[in-house]
């Protein structure tokens, strides 16, 4: 084995520590190294990036190129399109919410001085905010087929049905749009585009009065406010020029059923400085998502149904139109000018929402005004009832409002008629007519107006009534049909009944002393007077009549008396409607043909004889024009009517009592008072 000596392994020990220590000073050496290397390149980059900072706060050179490319793709660009889409909402959401005009006071063209309420607009206050909301569809005034006066309207002797053949055939010539009114409505919708101007507008949304037209009334709004909008003065200094505008703006709006397309022309003067100025025009297009063509289309068509088709209900049908789509929903507001006075004071709002085209955050809201239109009944012909084959009329009632309101039928009888109808009356409805087993109804019967009977039919738009052989002859009556407004329609038609089974038919020739002789009315022989009773309707000397209101006929009913006397004899009854010639002086039936100072002449047979049909008071329809007091009046009803109508002189509404022979008379519009 080897033997180490100390000095050996010392020897060692000293090369390794100096080892050592010259590696560590050769590591020590590259790691300062490294961080002068890292020191450096920080440096370096803070000297970049000063560099560049320095750059970029020094101007950049003012170059047409440079203020270019602001103007067509920069934040120049971004600022004037959003300012034209922000104006474009506003003036779309204005010119909806009144039905298709912009006025002068609201920043559009359309002078509002000029106008007249009731007529071109209607008031409307919806959360505290006014609206003028223009009108879409009022009476027709270009089609001169139209009778606007009852008992011929809307077209003499004319079934309902037939109206859009006449109409067709008469009034489509009148002008291109005719063919989209009716004869419950002319469109006066402000036109959608004017036809100088490309657009998806359909043929009937084009209007020749530019102005006037909702695409132009845009286009002129938008060009008047886009410029208060555009603020230049804020990119100026970053683009070494002066931005500025002297000339407006143009402004052109494609309207389609999905979108609207907005293209402006917006002249911007640059001033550089130390140079001239130059003006550059420069092209900005945008879309939004605003259907306005699909809800024009559909608000025109479902007025045009509105007029042509007189039983179309706009809230219930509006998904029938064509250009309905989802997202389209429809409202009438019920006489929303509450402070607004006849004949406007019951016009309505149609409101149409579009849940898919949003306007400044809600859905589009488009109104239209329409015009209080008056009730249409069908017309009524005559009828023949034999009673042979029936005992009971029934006729049915067919009467509409273009507006939808709830119709009114009141039964009007015209002439004199029976003593039955008199007074308040009684009679008992069959138990198999009535869920009860007995009740007992007040008012006249039979051709009375106050026939409890009668009027209940009237409510399930019929008119009802029973007959018998007695109610032979001819009678004169009429329907009288009442919206919930007071706007009324009426016919007048006949009821001619026979009796086919009888052996003694009525004959054209006169009834001798019966009727009223036989009533203590006018009586020669004293044992008939004295039906009445302690002679109280003795009739004096000059052979005055008797008061009937005196007599007691209590005596003689169901007696078997000779039916001439029997004032309710049967035999009275059927001689009444039998009368249909003349009568001589000395045939004279009662004090209705007691000859007047000698005058022998002959007179109508109905004329000497009461007839069946009169309306409660003998005397209500003659008594009707010296009511003046409203409440009295109205209280007559069907007799009299209170009846607000139209003065042609002084052009105001004036009001007064009117039975109901005379409806014909009044001037249009007119409204029958119910309260």
């Amino acid at each position: 084995m080897t033997k180490i000596s100390a000095n050996h392994i010392l020897v060692k020990y000293n090369t390794y520590e100096l080892s050592y220590k010259m590696n560590y000073l050769k590591h020590q050496k590259k790691s300062q190294i490294t961080l002068f290397v890292i020191i450096g390149l920080v440096l370096l980059i803070l000297v970049i990036i000063m560099l560049a900072m320095r750059q970029s706060i020094k101007p950049k050179p003012v170059t047409a190129q440079n203020i270019l490319n602001e103007l067509e793709t920069g934040r120049v660009k971004n600022h004037i399109v959003d300012c034209a889409l922000r104006v474009t909402m506003d003036g779309l959401e204005k010119i909806s919410a009144n039905g298709g005009t912009i006025y002068d006071f609201e920043g559009g063209n359309i002078p509002f001085k000029d106008l007249t309420l009731g007529s071109d607009y209607l008031n409307y206050t919806h959360l505290t905010k006014p609206y003028f909301v223009s009108y879409g569809l009022k009476d027709n005034a270009l089609c001169s087929e139209i009778n606007y006066a009852s008992p011929d309207y809307p077209y003499t002797n004319t079934s309902l049905s037939e109206l859009d053949v006449i109409y067709n055939e008469n009034c489509l010539f009148n002008s291109f749009y005719a063919a989209y009114d009716g004869f419950y409505g002319e469109n006066v919708m402000s036109k959608l585009c004017h036809p100088m101007r490309a657009s998806g507008c359909e043929p009937f949304a084009k209007g020749a009065n530019v102005g006037f037209t909702i695409q132009k009334q845009l286009e002129d709004y938008i060009i008047k406010k886009l410029p208060l909008c555009v603020d230049l003065t804020q990119f100026s200094d970053k683009t070494g020029a002066t931005l500025s505008t002297e000339v407006p703006p143009i402004a052109e709006l494609s309207i389609h059923d999905s979108d609207m397309l907005l293209a402006i022309k917006y002249p911007i003067k640059i001033t550089y400085p130390d140079k001239e100025p130059v003006t550059k025009v420069t092209d900005y297009q945008t879309t939004t998502n605003i259907r306005l063509g699909r809800v024009y289309n559909f608000i025109y068509n479902l007025l045009s149904l509105d007029s042509k088709n007189i039983e179309f209900d706009i809230e219930e049908e509006f998904v029938s139109s064509p250009y309905w789509k989802s997202g389209l929903e429809v409202k009438r507001v019920k006489d929303p000018c509450t402070s607004c006075s006849l004949p406007y004071k019951y016009d309505d709002i149609l409101e149409v929402i579009d849940r898919k085209s949003i306007v400044n955050g809600r859905p589009l809201l488009f109104r239209i005004s329409i015009k209080d239109r008056r009730p249409a009944l069908d017309w009524m012909e005559g009828r023949e009832i034999d009673v042979a084959n029936t005992q009971t009329i029934e006729i049915p009632l067919n009467a509409h409002d273009p507006d939808d309101s709830k119709i009114t039928y009141y039964f009007l009888s015209y002439n004199f008629g029976r003593s039955e109808c008199q007074g308040s009356g009684t009679f008992i409805i069959p138990s198999e007519e009535i869920s009860s087993s007995t009740t007992i109804l007040t008012g006249g019967q039979g051709w009375c107006e106050a026939d409890m009977r009668v009027q209940a039919s009237l409510t399930y738009s019929e008119l009802w009534a029973s007959i018998n052989q007695y109610d032979s002859g001819t009678h004169a009556v009429g329907i009288l049909a009442l919206d919930d407004n007071g706007l009324f329609d009426y016919q007048q038609f006949w009821i001619n009944i026979t009796d086919s089974s009888t052996n003694n038919p009525p004959q054209d020739n006169c009834i001798g002393e019966c009727i009223l002789e036989a009533c203590c009315n006018y009586a020669k022989e004293k044992e008939q007077c004295n039906l009445c009773g302690d002679g109280k309707c003795k009739p004096d000397a000059n052979d005055n009549p008797c008061d009937i209101s005196k007599c007691d006929f209590s005596g003689v009913l169901g007696s078997n008396e000779n039916p001439a006397h029997d004032c309710r004899g049967a035999w009275c009854k059927t001689a009444a409607n039998q009368c249909r010639s003349f009568c001589d002086p000395d045939s004279y039936v009662g004090w209705a043909c007691y000859p007047d100072n000698g005058n022998e002449q002959k007179r109508s047979c109905q004329s000497c004889v009461y007839a069946i049909t009169h309306s409660g008071d003998p005397q209500a329809h003659r008594d009707c024009f010296s009511i003046t007091d409203k409440n009295t009046c109205i209280r007559k009803m069907p007799d009299c009517f209170w009846v607000r109508q139209n003065d042609t002189v002084t052009n105001t509404f004036v009001e007064s009592c009117y039975n109901d022979t005379s409806l014909s008379q009044v001037s249009r519009p007119a409204y029958i008072i119910t309260k």
